[in-house]
């Protein structure tokens, strides 16, 4: 296997090991890097919240490997630097003045309570903005400049809607937070976003699903975000005391733009909940 092309230019990455979830972990962490994060997907890694990284049952991976894997120098363990903040003027080689802007940027999006991984989101559209055009000052933004840069990323690149959307949201967040509206540089035009009709598994195709998943957390997992309408990462995130049998409630904390909210529990998905207690813990 090739050794992954990977810039190793990321000093603040750590592999460690950690106890997560009742179980021996190896962790990656590291300043928000889109390399790093799809190599680490395509490895098979779990992101968690709480540890804010990477991780794998040491029975999966060891460090060595990630290591080998990742290509990627690791900082000592000593290291002081903070996890998740890039330094200032070291945004991909940016001028120092573009990358303390860029900070400043990500600063005031932590302050408004952004998720971290739409603050890692909007800044890595900001620096490939940024990295197409390395000569350009960072307030020498013109409305002729982002169209080129839309048309020529995202429309001649066939790149989804939703991708061109975030682009255009990071880059509006970075003209108001530097307060760059001359020539009106906030009205920028959203695409036009097509809609189709869904397809919809019928009844039968869902309890086929269900009847043909043998393995107990799968098959959970499955009837839980099915049945209760949740997103991936909240069934992930769930602890027992989110569920209330009593109340015929699951408690849903810090989901989607930070908001908690309650769905209705089914018997049947308590009984299977109860199940998968039993034999989990």
């Amino acid at each position: 296997m090739a050794k992954p092309q990977i810039k190793q230019e990321n000093p603040n990455l750590r592999i460690t090991r950690r106890q997560h979830r009742a179980q021996k972990i190896i962790l990656v962490q590291f300043s928000y890097s889109q390399e790093l994060y799809q190599r680490c997907k395509q490895l098979g890694g779990r992101y968690t919240r709480t540890h804010r990284g990477w991780w794998w049952p040491v029975s999966e991976m060891t460090e060595g490997q990630l290591h080998k894997k990742l290509g990627v120098a690791t900082s000592s363990p000593d290291q002081k630097k903070e996890i998740g903040r890039p330094r200032a003027g070291n945004h991909d080689n940016l001028p120092i003045e573009t990358g303390n802007k860029i900070l400043k940027m990500e600063r005031w999006m932590k302050q408004k309570r952004y998720s971290e991984n739409t603050i890692g989101t909007y800044l890595s559209f900001v620096r490939q903005f940024f990295k197409k055009y390395p000569d350009r000052s960072w307030d020498a933004i013109t409305k002729d400049l982002i169209s080129h840069y839309n048309y020529e990323e995202f429309i001649a690149k066939r790149k989804t809607y939703s991708t061109q959307n975030q682009w255009i949201n990071a880059i509006k967040i970075y003209l108001k937070v530097h307060r760059l509206d001359h020539d009106g540089l906030q009205n920028i035009e959203r695409p036009h976003k097509s809609h189709y009709l869904p397809d919809v598994l019928t009844p039968e195709e869902v309890k086929a699903i269900f009847r043909l998943t043998i393995n107990l957390k799968h098959r959970t997992l499955l009837m839980l975000i099915y049945s209760c309408g949740l997103r991936i990462g909240e069934a992930l995130e769930l602890k027992p005391d989110d569920i209330q049998s009593k109340e015929g409630l699951i408690y849903i904390r810090g989901g989607k733009g930070q908001k908690d909210r309650r769905v209705p529990l089914s018997d049947r998905i308590l009984q299977e909940l109860r199940q998968y207690y039993q034999r989990y813990q």
